[in-house]
């Protein structure tokens, strides 16, 4: 029987299948998982700093964009465009 990582993996596994677009931040997630036995509180808990996914094992990226002024600046426009419309 599988548990719930192992069963999102499988629908991964699909939609890869199926050419559909999955988010690499979900892949890496997935693979931690494998490589933890599928024991989500072991990825949690996992001290292998070598691993180049290690800081990207819970599934957020951790490296922070950096905007400029000007594209700061598109997203309010885009946003308060977005507010008006709804």
């Amino acid at each position: 029987m599988l548990n719930k990582a192992e069963k999102q993996y499988q629908e991964v596994l699909k939609k890869v299948a199926d050419k559909k677009r999955v988010p690499l931040l979900k892949i890496i997630r997935m693979k931690c998982l494998d490589c933890c036995c599928w024991q989500e509180n072991e990825v949690r808990l996992c001290e292998n700093k070598d691993c180049i996914l290690h800081e990207f094992r819970m599934g957020k990226n951790p490296i922070k964009r950096i905007l400029t002024e000007k594209q700061k600046e598109e997203l309010r426009v885009r946003f308060a465009k977005n507010m008006k419309q709804s």
